[in-house]
């Protein structure tokens, strides 16, 4: 395997009266990758197993609750009897995306340290503008730049400084592991019912209202309240749990309110309501499930039905009127 190299680009600026020197923008980075190591929706802990000269990724497919990461490197044995005769090289921004059979990419220098001094290295990572961040050791090492999500994937290598290393220990394995450092914080997606309509309801969170049209909101770890409010559904409350940097999908069960159906008839007329009689004189108004029913007066050999179709949480009125049809012929 042929060793990696890195060439310094320097951008340089000439005028007629001034010589301006910009500060190196980019690496060379020669060598093809040969280790992946992910970081996903699951954000579990990912190890791989690198040689000398070989080159490894760091990409991220889930960010959503990430903060930053952190990268172990346990040393062999052998290798500690060299200590601080490899380097340790960390690039950002590489450039081409990192693909089969590409051997040369240009990106950003964030270490290059010589190492080990222990059988363990830690190295972090926080993300740019992350300020709450706890050393993962206290004798881990941090970079003066902190990436960004955008700056990754990441690339990492570990090359001999010194000559005269002998063949067992130029065999030598690293077992590397990238550990996400994650928020205190997980999603609910809440998922109402179809026939649910957002504007004619009330979500809250803890008692706080939350925007109608959203169904996914980033909590705190913990137990929340989940209430919804309308006058079409019977109240709503439920209290769920959100796990660190997990998705919890709650099922909003919405049960229509009850209406009210007021009758108006005359006195001799007889009511039935889904063919039960309803004394209107002793019971004007009731109470009534949300769907359809069949209302029907009867006043004397006279009958008339109609179907209606029940609303939850609204008041209908039924009246019967009679009136004398005159025609002039």
């Amino acid at each position: 395997m042929g060793s990696i190299r890195t060439v310094a680009l320097i951008s340089i600026c000439a005028s007629a009266l001034f010589l301006f020197s910009y500060p190196i923008a980019a690496e060379q980075v020669r060598s093809e990758v040969q280790h992946t190591a992910t970081i996903d929706a699951t954000y579990s802990d990912i190890s791989i197993s690198v040689g000398l000269r070989e080159l490894s990724q760091i990409k991220l497919e889930s960010t959503e609750f990430l903060r930053g990461i952190v990268i172990q490197v346990n040393s062999p044995r052998a290798v500690l009897q060299f200590r601080e005769s490899f380097l340790l090289s960390i690039f950002s921004n590489p450039s081409p995306e990192p693909r089969a059979g590409v051997r040369s990419y240009s990106a950003e220098k964030l270490l290059s340290k010589p190492f080990p001094s222990a059988s363990r290295t830690f190295i972090d990572l926080p993300f740019s503008g992350e300020s709450r961040w706890e050393k993962s050791a206290l004798n881990s090492i941090t970079t003066s730049k902190r990436p960004k999500p955008a700056d990754y994937p990441l690339l990492l290598t570990i090359d001999p400084i010194m000559k005269g290393i002998p063949s067992d220990v130029s065999r030598s394995h690293f077992d590397i592991t990238v550990r996400p450092v994650l928020e205190d914080k997980g999603a609910l997606v809440l998922e109402l019912p179809d026939m649910a309509d957002r504007e004619e309801i009330e979500l809250l969170i803890d008692g706080q209202v939350q925007a109608k049209e959203s169904g996914r909101f980033t909590l705190a770890t913990g137990v929340h309240e989940i209430s919804v409010k309308s006058d079409r559904y019977l109240p709503y409350t439920k209290s769920v749990g959100i796990e660190q940097a997990q998705t919890t999908r709650l099922e909003v069960l919405l049960e229509p309110a009850q209406s009210t159906i007021r009758f108006d008839a005359p006195e001799d007329a007889v009511v039935f309501f889904d063919g039960e009689e309803i004394q209107v004189a002793s019971t004007p108004q009731m109470e009534v499930e949300p769907g359809e029913h069949v209302v029907l007066v009867r006043i004397g050999d006279y009958s008339v039905s109609k179907k209606i179709d029940i609303e939850g949480g609204k008041t209908y009125k039924v009246s019967l009127f009679f009136d004398i049809l005159i025609n002039d012929n």
